[in-house]
């Protein structure tokens, strides 16, 4: 499938101005941003696998972020320009976790704060849970993904998704066109300046990359149900690991967009409770006037909190 794109698009997938660099992570060729200096701050993205989901969505916030804190966003495996796995068998969320861990370390990283958006939050809560004495904080960013379940999620996704994506079809978000792409960033948002034409051209481009167009056929031939099969099992020990205390007394906010519809804000409060249980040092802030992506609609206002938030909690831990 071809995608016709209308603005101009980088071979390295950078947008908004920035540089993407290259490390070998194992064997996964990862494509990632570095900017800035001061305690590192890892940024996980959103988004099924497949190329349209990247490093990208966090342009808007990178350059306000690396006025004091040293920030790394990188590919997941198999999403923007990062490879894929190898095998078959590894296209499961075991192998997405490792992979950030390994990137993390291959950058030298000891200890640093971890920062997730929709599925990337899940991501960063598992590192957080596996790895509790190199994580300095954790802010997780509407993700229905860690988020207890609340009310009827598939209506709600049939709904935001409805004359989107082919329900016939895994919704990998490979090969879709740049049409497609902007009315699902722009049903997803509450304020919808950020969907720019850069940011829907270069995601329309990467999703027709080789690599992309593999990943999607090999979810398409099961390998979604084993993916999904995954990450439930990962999620819910995640959830027991939590509940048993195993973050201790961790930083952690949660950053939450108020019209959000697809991790709607009662999951943001349910997601607290299950958090404060055991951990004094939850804190809980919600964003009127933004959805899904509240970090971008609101891109100033997240970068000032999440520094100072990191500020405060370093001054206060030593």
């Amino acid at each position: 499938m071809t995608v016709q794109v209308q603005a101009p698009v980088r071979e390295d997938g950078a947008i908004e101005g920035l540089t993407a660099r290259f490390i070998d992570v194992g064997d996964i060729r990862t494509r990632y941003y570095e900017e800035g200096t001061g305690q590192p701050v890892v940024l996980c993205h959103g988004g099924n696998w497949g190329g349209s989901s990247s490093a990208n969505v966090w342009s808007k916030n990178i350059s306000d972020l690396a006025g004091t804190l040293r920030v790394l966003a990188a590919d997941r495996v198999a999403c923007g320009l990062s490879d894929n796995p190898a095998r078959e068998e590894d296209y499961v969320y075991r192998t997405e976790v490792d992979h950030m861990h390994d990137f993390v370390r291959a950058l030298g990283c000891e200890r640093y704060h971890l920062v997730g958006q929709s599925r990337g939050a899940g991501l960063a809560a598992r590192l957080a849970v596996e790895h509790p004495d190199e994580v300095l904080g954790l802010t997780i960013i509407n993700s229905e993904t860690i988020a207890p379940r609340w009310g009827d999620f598939p209506r709600r996704q049939r709904l935001v998704l409805e004359g989107v994506f082919d329900f016939s079809r895994p919704p990998t978000f490979a090969a879709q066109r740049p049409e497609q792409l902007r009315a699902l960033y722009e049903r997803m948002s509450y304020r919808t300046e950020h969907v720019t034409d850069e940011f829907v051209a270069t995601d329309a481009w990467m999703a027709t990359r080789p690599k992309a167009l593999r990943t999607a056929e090999v979810m398409q031939g099961g390998g979604q149900a084993r993916w999904d099969h995954s990450l439930a099992e990962i999620r819910a020990d995640t959830h027991r690991q939590i509940e048993a205390g195993r973050l201790g007394e961790l930083p952690i906010l949660l950053y939450w967009g108020r019209e959000d519809p697809w991790a709607v804000l009662e999951q943001g409060h349910a997601l607290f409770e299950l958090l404060s249980q055991s951990n004094p040092n939850v804190r809980f802030y919600t964003v009127r006037g933004a959805g899904h992506f509240a970090f971008r609609e609101q891109p100033r206002e997240f970068a000032w909190l999440l520094s100072e938030f990191i500020r405060f909690w370093s001054g206060e831990r030593g």
